[in-house]
């Protein structure tokens, strides 16, 4: 009786299936990292990102401190 390890042994791989997955693996991680490189490009490369300038930054963190908008009594 044939067993399976005969088979992976012989069969669709050439006789050789641990040379066979690795270049599998290593095709599958390629594709993976070129796949998070271009997220990365298109979504939160430097040029997706806004200028943070100081008075940007402090109108952000505390807008209690900003001048306030003075309405006129026309708006009221």
């Amino acid at each position: 009786m044939i067993g399976v390890s005969e088979i992976v042994r012989e069969g669709t791989f050439g006789g050789d299936w641990r040379s066979w997955l690795r270049r599998r693996v290593v095709g599958l991680l390629a594709i993976k990292l070129l796949a998070l490189t271009a997220l990365w490009w298109l979504f939160f490369s430097p040029t997706h990102r806004p200028a943070a300038d100081a008075q940007t930054v402090a109108a952000r963190l505390f807008p209690s401190l900003q001048t306030p908008v003075h309405r006129s009594a026309a708006h009221d």
